[in-house]
């Protein structure tokens, strides 16, 4: 491996840059609805609500104010409203 290889970095969606919305989950983050496919391979979700921090395997349903997440934990509904951050970080290779 060369110096020069960029190595993916983590990819941050904080609210206040961003609007968390059902469009904006649909269109950033396709490729985690359902089976994760394409860029989601390549990387895992971590999303920070005013409680706690979720690892995310995937997006099971995107509603209009909310969005239901497959967790390690199992199954969870988190409003738009209380998403504060959206981090996607590289899969080690």
């Amino acid at each position: 491996a060369s110096p020069e290889e960029k190595k993916p970095q983590p990819q941050v969606f904080s609210r206040g840059k961003f609007t968390f919305n059902k469009r904006f989950i649909e269109t950033k983050f396709a490729g985690f609805i359902g089976e994760p496919k394409g860029d989601a391979k390549n990387f895992t979700m971590e999303l920070k609500t005013l409680k706690d921090t979720l690892a995310v395997e995937c997006i099971k349903q995107v509603g209009t104010t909310e969005a239901i997440l497959e967790t390690p934990n199992g199954q969870v509904t988190v409003p738009f409203a209380d998403i504060q951050e959206i981090k996607l970080n590289p899969k080690a290779v």
